[in-house]
């Protein structure tokens, strides 16, 4: 996840950890174990998107695949 610094605080980051947790488990079935989940701060003027700097408000998540 990446989003600007100061975003989230610790209590919703583990919100979503769990939520997110939970919801891959239910869906996949893949074992809790092998869920990671890491917040990446970012400077507003390093994340672009379409061009243009991407909104210093929203929180972006980048699901990934292993083959």
């Amino acid at each position: 996840m990446t989003g600007a610094a100061g975003r989230l605080t610790l209590v919703k980051k583990t919100a979503i950890v769990r939520s997110t947790t939970a919801i891959h488990d239910e869906k996949t079935g893949a074992p809790r174990s092998l869920i990671q989940m890491i917040f990446y701060a970012v400077a507003p003027d390093s994340h672009y998107l379409i061009g243009r700097p991407a909104p210093a408000n929203q929180i972006w998540i980048l699901i990934g695949q292993s083959d």
